[in-house]
């Protein structure tokens, strides 16, 4: 079976400096609500 991921980019303005690693946190824990779906998520 070959898995297929898709390549997304969020860019994010922050309003204070220094919150990146709230946004990161926040980021990491999303979920799919569909079982079928793996979503990978990394953060550069």
């Amino acid at each position: 079976m070959i898995v297929m991921y898709y390549r997304g980019y969020i860019l994010i303005r922050l309003k204070v400096i220094g919150t990146e690693w709230e946004v990161v946190k926040k980021l990491t824990n999303l979920k799919s609500s569909d079982p079928d779906e793996d979503w990978k998520i990394t953060y550069a």
